[in-house]
């Protein structure tokens, strides 16, 4: 507390890197918005995107990957990849023709 009073150093909420390669099932969702927010650790759409990046590379996506937020937390690329190869995840205007 004196040190971050003082200093402005040991301020820190959260350890960021305690639990960090468990962070999805291991953090509080506090603890997941402050070090996403702070650090860019831990952050959900940082999850989705370097997945969909890394399926990218190979040339497809899992489109059962985040479904439940396709809208929201799928990248561009994926929903086009996803709509054109799979038919899934296709806005109601895409999929009407306009």
């Amino acid at each position: 507390v004196y040190c971050c009073g003082h200093t402005g150093f040991g301020c820190e909420s959260f350890d960021c890197k305690a639990s960090f390669d468990t962070w999805e099932s291991a953090w509080t969702g506090e603890k997941k918005r402050w070090c996403c927010h702070e650090h860019l650790m831990g952050c959900q759409e940082t999850s989705a995107l370097l997945a969909d990046l890394a399926s990218a590379a190979h040339g497809a996506f899992d489109c059962s990957d985040w479904f439940v937020s396709w809208g929201s937390g799928w990248t561009k690329e994926k929903g086009s990849w996803c709509c054109d190869q799979e038919k899934i995840g296709c806005s109601v205007a895409a999929s009407s023709g306009g």
